[in-house]
This record gives structure tokens, sequence and C-alpha cells, in this order.
């Protein structure tokens, strides 16, 4: 993750107030509230579409724009820097089905659960808060995040997820649990996805675009 002190000001700051919160429930809320208003969104899924970077925490904190996975790996930076047990921050990757607007998608996503002695919260970019779940039950209902507004999206403000299925889960220190067919899977409708929406932004097709 590197030092703090050679991160940007505005980061140490928060890290610091993270450190101060006294609940999960306030650290992870401050981690999701500043990583969503600090992180630019980008998409990067290949092709035409862009490309895919591999970014340490401390690059992200000094270019920090990115997808669903830079936006995770950002957001785990930030809780591990502020005291969270980097056991207990989860990066989860699946397909996940979203619900924007009457608009309905399943597309391949990255996010973070963090387990703590009060329950498990997850924390996805395309929300505006964190949320409390069930590791039984993956799924959440709240208000997008505006950074994914765009012309066509002003007014689609609720948002629901439901995982699908899992194909990976690793902790902050590295421990990965895969799941081989999952990812295959996941990886072949990514391809098919991709392409879809390479269709659509072509035509330049109003439809919501989640990552």
């Amino acid at each position: 993750l590197g030092e703090v002190s050679d991160l940007p000001n505005l980061v140490q700051s928060k890290i610091a107030e993270i450190q101060a919160a006294t609940s999960m429930s306030e650290k992870v809320e401050i981690a999701q509230s500043f990583t969503n208003a600090y992180m630019r969104n980008e998409m990067q899924f290949g092709g035409s579409l862009g490309s895919e970077r591999s970014v340490s925490f401390a690059e992200l904190a000094a270019d920090p724009k990115g997808d669903c996975d830079d936006f995770v790996k950002f957001n785990a930076g930030l809780l591990i820097h502020g005291g969270v047990e980097p056991r207990s921050v989860f990066r989860v990757s699946g397909l996940v089905e979203y619900g924007v607007g009457g608009y309905s998608s399943e597309v391949g996503h990255q996010f973070i659960i963090v387990a703590s002695d009060n329950g498990y919260h997850l924390l996805d970019n395309n929300f505006e808060t964190a949320h409390k779940v069930m590791p039984s039950d993956l799924s959440a209902t709240g208000t997008l995040n505006i950074a994914h507004d765009t012309q066509h999206m002003i007014k689609m403000t609720d948002v629901s997820m439901r995982v699908v299925y899992l194909a990976e889960i690793s902790n902050g220190k590295d421990t990965t649990f895969s799941n081989n067919s999952a990812w295959s899977a996941l990886i072949d409708h990514m391809a098919q996805y991709t392409s879809k929406l390479e269709r659509v932004m072509t035509q330049s097709v109003e439809a919501p675009i989640l990552n």
C-alpha cells in the first residue's frame, strides 16, 4: 500500500478521519463517500472502449480514475490504512444483476465486503452509500452514485443489485478463493456484454451503463 506520508494531503486527512471513527459503519461510510467523490469513473472494458490498467493504491491516490476494480482497490486501501484489519476487507468478483430506471442487465463486477462484529458491509461504486448485507443474500437497493449520471440517467436515482454468482474472493492479505468454472463463464459473458455495449455506444442508444 505504501506509506501514508507519501499520499496526497487530502487522502491522508481522510485516512486519519477513518482511523478516528469509532464504529465500522462510520469507517465504511467515510471510505465509500470519499472514494465516490475522489475517483473519476472511467470504463476500461478493453478494445475500442479503453484498456485496463494495473495500478497500486498510491498510484490511484495520485491519479484517481478507473472502473469498479480501481474503486475497490482505492476503497480497500483507505480502509486498511485507516486501521481496518486486512483479513476483514474482501474484494469480491462475480456476475451482478443491476436494475436502474426500468432497465436491467447482468455485468461482471467487483465490489467490497467488510466483515465486522456487527455484520457485513457492501461497498459498491454504483451506490452512493455502503449497505449492510447478509452473506447468504448479497443484494441491495439504494441511491445511484451520481458520478455515474450521464445526460440520459439524471433522473434514474434508484438502483438495485443482486449477485448472480461469485467467481473470486480475496482479502487484504491476498488470500484468494477462486471458482474456475465461474471465472470462465464470467469471461464469456463479459465478451458478449462488451460487444453489445460497443454496438449501443456506436448507435447512441440511450441505456444506463454501470461498471
